[in-house]
């Protein structure tokens, strides 16, 4: 197994490579839709400022380190959204969403394009990699864990220095395969 594969398996909470090989060829078709829905519900709702969808989505413990790299607790997250201090303007997929399912966790991950107005740091926009982990609870499935990558490194360049933004290069075709959004 290789090394990266491995190390995901472990961020996600799967202690057993060989069971977690037979959950990616035995993985239930609902458990995948229900993930990609939950994913895209949680990304609207982002955008919305929907709080309701988003503490339903959020498990209490959820943990998020976003590309600056400070962790941030889910009422620091949840908070920082309610009060407009990030104001996700864009938040979607760029690429398929990969879903590993192993028991009661899966890991979904995909590339993204964001545009967010963040208290301090002014309007960024970028692509980056996000990774979450999530958890099968009594009511469903609830995000535990996300980390954002951005593509290109942090700070991201601003449209001032680009006539383009990472995002809109990947949905023009630059770098991108011809692949569905999900």
């Amino acid at each position: 197994m290789p090394a990266l594969v491995g190390m995901s398996l472990l961020l996600a909470g799967c202690d057993d490579p060989e069971a977690a090989d037979g959950a990616e060829t035995g993985r239930e078709p609902a458990d995948l839709e229900e993930l990609r829905d939950a994913d895209l519900t949680r990304l609207a709702a982002l955008v919305d400022a929907d709080m309701k969808v988003l503490e339903a989505l959020h498990a209490q413990d959820y943990r998020l380190v976003p590309p600056p790299g400070d962790g941030m607790s889910r009422d620091q997250y949840l908070d920082a959204v309610a009060s407009g201090d990030l104001d996700f303007l864009a938040f979607e997929p760029v690429s398929d969403m990969d879903v590993v399912v192993s028991g009661d966790v899966a890991v979904v991950t995909y590339r993204s394009f964001i545009h967010v107005a963040a208290e301090g740091m002014g309007e960024l926009e970028h692509d980056a990699w996000s990774t979450y982990r999530y958890e099968r609870g009594a009511d469903g499935w609830e995000l535990a864990w996300e980390q954002v990558t951005a593509v290109g490194g942090f700070p991201p360049r601003t449209s001032a220095v680009s006539d383009t933004t990472p995002g809109e290069r990947m949905r023009q075709g630059g770098g991108r395969t011809d692949r569905s959004a999900v």
